[in-house]
């Protein structure tokens, strides 16, 4: 079984056994993702190709804004969601 991860007091902990995520399907916006993220040499020349794609400078995470542009962005670089129940895949 895969490990899910929340934020708390700042730190990123494992849920724990039996809590449940309560986001009420409601997202906190900008999210920040690991998995579309690029290094650190690489912000200036994705930033470049892709205009309007967004990276943090210090991590190289990709910053999406909304759900709209979060499917924007994954469907220019050919990304696909395989965890989202409608992604860009059925786009």
């Amino acid at each position: 079984m895969r490990k899910v991860f929340v934020m708390r007091n700042g730190k990123l902990t494992p849920l724990r056994q039996g809590e449940r995520l309560r986001s009420g399907g409601k997202t906190n916006w900008p999210i920040y993702s690991r998995g579309a993220g690029v290094h650190l040499s690489q912000i200036d020349e994705m930033e470049r190709a892709y205009p309007g794609h967004r990276f943090c400078r210090k991590t190289g995470r990709a910053i999406f804004e909304s759900a709209s542009h979060r499917k924007k962005c994954l469907r220019d670089r050919g990304f696909i969601d395989l965890d989202g129940n409608w992604s860009g895949r059925h786009a």
